[in-house]
């Protein structure tokens, strides 16, 4: 009989926090996500991304969590309607994504 308080745990797990841990922003950024992060740390929210870039909200969301995570985008007004400022970081990837670096 097996035991029944042992854990099998799938064999992938390490392969992916290793994935996740060296995952980096795309350089040049997609024109979408440049003209969300630029309209975010331009003191703009989320429905003016929209807007701007074209696309849907999850879109819009879907960067904003992924420039936060990268460092590009900081959190500066917390409430009903969040502004976000733009990191040194974002500054240089709008830059590089402009091809003026």
């Amino acid at each position: 009989m097996a035991d029944s308080n042992r854990v099998i745990e799938p064999s992938s797990k390490r392969a992916v926090q290793r994935f996740n841990k060296s995952f980096e922003l795309l350089e040049p950024l997609p024109e979408k996500a440049q003209k969300i992060l630029a309209v975010l740390g331009a003191d703009g929210v989320a429905s003016e991304a929209v807007r701007i870039a074209k696309c849907v909200k999850s879109n819009v969301s879907y960067w904003k969590d992924r420039f936060i995570k990268a460092g590009a985008l900081r959190l500066k007004v917390d409430g009903i309607v969040k502004y976000y400022e733009l990191t040194p970081y974002g500054s240089k990837l709008l830059t590089v994504s402009d091809g003026e670096l």
